[in-house]
């Protein structure tokens, strides 16, 4: 937890990304009945049958029906509770093994110390059924030791030992494997990766002119956690990473961020202005995946082989293509956005609408060589009174009362953006609140209508 408070206090909430809540790890927490219940696809139906009806009237059954024992298991399981009951003070491995049993037992169950530990500590941490792992390795040893004692006191031979050992072996699996399963290989799965992992060759060998490579992939897709968009599951553009060695892609960017932020501001832009950042930024392609677009991402693609004046490479399953581009700098040109404490602008698109969980920064990036005078013009609402203050690289540009419902317009003039990264402030003396509608977020105040005006001329947030 050390590290990612560090960073937090460094870099600030990240507002965007899931906000975890306590109840989350009531909801998520192991069940022990989960435990010693058989598997929900038991080969055998009276056993399928009990798990069924545990399953459908049960309350918080989530994935932690995964959490299964099994009947070997939970004989283990049984005997480690039994220790409890007889523990001494010798430091024996049955002991050592009962009493990490039931401290993962009561921390990860619903209930337990890990719904305290999210409701003081932090509630990043989640999904405790899935200790289960711990708790079955240490039944497991549980019953492997009652078995070597059992050994031990009957002097069974080497021979005998081993046809017990396999049947106990078999009787587990037969217990634990689901029905249906089968050793043979997905065709589709396996036609799949083998098409990604010819086509990312066909990129790498089409790349090798270049000492370094960076690939945009499209459509941009922030982690974790994105939803599925259109036929594209979220981590689809992982595949990239699978099978290449040589190539930086651009997909891992934490939503939110800095580097998630860039790729949404790049997306916004006309596809010619894209290519340009790119090629400037040192981009040498740029990877689609077709699933990702309600079109097959065929206005995408008529539009790149128009500006490029290429054929694209394409996938043997068809699902992607890679365009190659020549980079012409490698200067990474920046977009002005919100650093921390902003939820993002609500269309994705920057000056239109979203809320701040407190005070504020906006990063106001001026990617050229010379000072340059802007405008900015927005609006700023809020749903508790407070005072807010503006300023702009230390400097107090705006100090007003804002009220719930009047909402309030700004227009700050000659605005001297030096070259790189300039600070526009927004600072509260009253911290957000979640709104009472449902919304899980604790709002502030909400930004609006946002234009940054160069030269009578509004640039968005890419100022070039």
């Amino acid at each position: 937890m050390l590290p990612y408070k560090t960073f937090t206090k460094i870099n600030g909430i990240n507002a965007q990304v899931a906000q975890r809540g306590f109840a989350e790890s009531e909801v998520l927490g192991l069940k022990i009945a989960q435990l010693l219940l058989p598997i929900n696809t038991h080969k055998i139906g009276a056993l399928r049958d009990i798990r069924a009806r545990y399953d459908q009237s049960a309350p918080l059954v989530n994935e932690n029906h995964f959490a299964t024992l099994g009947i070997i298991g939970s004989i283990g399981f049984i005997l480690l509770l039994l220790m409890l009951l007889n523990i001494n003070n010798k430091s024996s491995i049955q002991n050592r093994l009962a009493m990490l049993n039931i401290i993962a037992v009561l921390y990860a169950t619903v209930g337990g110390l890990s719904v305290l530990f999210a409701l003081i500590i932090s509630p990043s941490i989640r999904g405790h059924n899935r200790i289960s792992i711990f708790i079955a390795t240490f039944s497991l040893i549980a019953v492997a030791l009652f078995l070597q004692y059992l050994f031990k006191k009957y002097q069974l031979s080497k021979v005998s030992i081993f046809f017990v050992s396999m049947f106990i072996m078999l009787i587990g699996l037969y217990d634990q494997i689901p029905g249906g399963a089968t050793f043979k290989t997905n065709s589709l799965i396996e036609s799949t990766f083998n098409s990604d992992k010819k086509f990312i060759q066909q990129i790498e060998d089409k790349l090798k002119r270049y000492s370094s490579n960076m690939v945009m992939q499209y459509p941009h897709m922030s982690y974790p956690e994105q939803p599925v968009l259109v036929k594209m599951l979220n981590y689809s553009h992982m595949v990239g990473y699978l099978h290449s060695n040589n190539i930086h892609w651009s997909y891992g960017a934490v939503t939110g961020r800095e580097g998630d932020i860039w790729l949404k501001s790049l997306e916004a832009l006309d596809i010619k202005e894209q290519i340009k950042v790119l090629q400037k930024g040192g981009f040498t392609g740029i990877y689609i995946d077709r699933r990702g677009y309600i079109d097959n991402a065929n206005m995408l693609e008529s539009k790149l082989k128009e500006i490029l004046n290429i054929e694209p490479i394409i996938s043997e399953d068809k699902n992607k293509s890679f365009f190659d581009i020549v980079p012409t700098d490698h200067t990474i040109m920046k977009f002005s956005g919100f650093e921390k404490n902003f939820y993002g602008w609500e269309s994705n698109q920057f000056g239109s609408f979203g809320w701040t969980s407190g005070s504020a920064i906006l990063l106001l990036q001026n990617n050229r060589a010379n000072n340059l005078n802007c405008n900015l013009a927005f609006n700023v609402g809020t749903l508790k009174n407070r005072n807010l203050k503006i300023m702009f690289n230390d400097k107090l540009l705006r100090d007003f009362f804002l009220q719930p419902g009047l909402n309030k317009t700004v227009l700050l003039e000659e605005l001297r953006l030096n070259p790189g990264s300039n600070r526009l402030s927004f600072i509260t003396d009253t911290p957000g609140a979640q709104p009472g509608n449902g919304d899980p977020r604790s709002l502030a105040y909400s930004i609006e209508k946002m234009k940054i005006i160069c030269g009578g001329i509004s640039v968005g947030n890419l100022i070039e």
